[in-house]
């Protein structure tokens, strides 16, 4: 799932910001600078 600063898209979608991990009744998001990228992994 790419995202967006600050939004994350993706199933349940929620707004964070990088370098969070971001609690969400459904799903876990740890987001890491990558690339220039904010990348949203669902765990």
């Amino acid at each position: 799932v790419f995202a967006g600063t600050p939004d994350i898209y993706g199933p349940g979608a929620i707004e964070a910001q990088s370098s969070l991990i971001v609690k969400h009744p459904k799903y876990d998001y740890s987001i890491e600078e990558l690339g220039g990228h904010d990348i949203a992994l669902i765990k």
